[in-house]
């Protein structure tokens, strides 16, 4: 396994040196550390990996400091609520021994040893798995083995699970097709023979054509964001209920969980919901989470929750004025949500006049299904920089038309055949 120059006794001196490190002061500690005589691969490397480590923080917090990374590595891999989460579900699933697939730099690894999982890493790259056994090194349960992952079988006869994350991106060029992936889905999907738990990290946006029937597939978002489908098989399945399709929202102390209890093949086409309502003033508008959308369970959700379909082709659901809006805290982490104040056609001039009469001189502007560009409306509205807001502002004031709503959102949409503005008060 060869060693990459982050790791040579130089490297690692630098490194120790660094203290509190700021970006600002990188050239003056580069030239420092040349005129001191170490050379110019070595103060790169380190100079590199700070850089990546401060970039790692977003996705593994204050523990990204002690890990090495690469460009590609980094980029991949899935950050620490996401991996926790995969860990999680061995644990619950009764599975202690996991085989992980390709692991890169091997934060899936790690966040497995830290749950006390065994692990078994693959890595293909040398320099790359010499990182990962860096990574790993404080957990004795975690080994690497630098070969191609199909030698799993081979060299970990009897794993209780496998874990893989395919490469989807191969010179900067998105892998659209699952049979173009690094290595192929189908490639993945047949060690089934080699343990019938799998756990594959997909794209979300994945035909359902591609999962297996009899797995089940869990969307996984964070603060509002899709970040990955999940197909699990075997135990990991029946841990959710078995084969079918879910939403898992995962926040930093909590994960809520939302299925279609009437969906047993993932495959399936979602249930559509025809229950359709047009906003009014005083109604509240949400915006769902899009794991909800893209999982399928949007329909069950808004029937659980007593909701509507604004249009029957947007995602943007309606609660009329008078009905109590859902306090419990799954509701809450699932939506984004605005009270309605009124109903404008889509024209940017008789916009403007009502955003100025509100006061508004910060807005939300959000677009379903209207060819409308945020940023070039927002200029329209008069609301391109900091001095047009206030200026608008101290102009309302004088009208004796200031609203308490300074903060507003304005949600393009086409709904039927009409193109409307609805004009929110986003709620807290």
């Amino acid at each position: 396994m060869s060693e990459p120059v982050i790791l040579s006794p130089e490297a690692q001196e630098l490194l120790g040196q660094l203290g509190d490190f700021s970006p600002e002061n990188t050239l003056q500690i580069a030239q420092k550390w040349r005129s001191a005589g170490y050379e110019a691969p070595v103060v790169a490397s380190v100079m590199t990996q700070v850089e990546l480590r401060r970039k790692a923080q977003a996705k593994f917090g204050p523990q990204a400091q002690n890990l090495y990374f690469t460009i590609d590595g980094l980029e991949q891999a899935s950050r620490s609520l996401i991996a926790n989460w995969h860990a999680q579900q061995w644990r619950q699933a009764g599975i202690t021994h996991v085989a992980d697939l390709g692991c890169g730099v091997g934060t899936e690894s790690l966040a497995n040893a830290q749950h006390g999982l065994k692990v078994e890493a693959f890595e293909i790259d040398p320099e790359t798995a010499a990182l990962t056994k860096a990574n790993l090194a404080p957990y004795p349960e975690a080994t690497v083995h630098n070969t191609d992952l199909f030698e799993v079988a081979k060299l970990v006869p009897r794993p209780q699970g496998l874990f893989a994350d395919p490469a989807r991106r191969t010179n900067g060029k998105r892998l659209i097709h699952p049979d173009q992936w690094l290595p192929p889905l189908p490639q993945l999907l047949s060690l089934r023979e080699v343990s019938p738990n799998l756990m594959i990290k997909v794209a979300p946006g994945l035909a359902r054509e591609h999962f297996p029937a009899d797995s089940h597939v869990a969307y996984l978002s964070v603060a509002g964001s899709l970040v990955e489908a999940c197909i699990l098989t075997g135990k990991l399945a029946e841990l959710q209920g078995g084969p079918g399709r879910s939403a898992v929202i995962l926040t930093s102390d909590h994960t809520y969980r939302f299925m279609d209890s009437d969906c047993r093949n993932p495959q399936a086409e979602p249930v559509h919901l025809d229950r359709v309502h047009q906003a009014a003033p005083g109604d509240y508008l949400f915006e769902p989470d899009p794991a909800l959308v893209r999982s399928g369970t949007l329909a069950s959700f808004c029937e659980d929750y007593g909701l509507s379909l604004l249009d029957e082709h947007l995602a943007y659901l309606v609660l009329p004025a008078g009905q109590e809006i859902p306090s419990d805290p799954a509701f809450k982490a699932s939506i984004q949500g605005f009270k309605v104040l009124e109903v404008q056609a889509l024209k940017p001039k008789a916009l403007k006049q009502r955003v100025t009469a509100l006061g508004w001189d910060q807005v939300d502007i959000l677009v379903r299904g209207v060819q409308v560009v945020p940023e070039q409306l927002r200029t329209q509205l008069g609301l391109g920089g900091k001095k047009k807001g206030k200026a608008a502002k101290r102009k309302t004031a004088q009208r004796g038309h200031e609203s308490a709503h300074q903060h507003g959102a304005i949600i393009c949409a086409r709904v039927g055949e009409d193109h409307l503005a609805f004009l929110c008060e986003p709620l807290g």
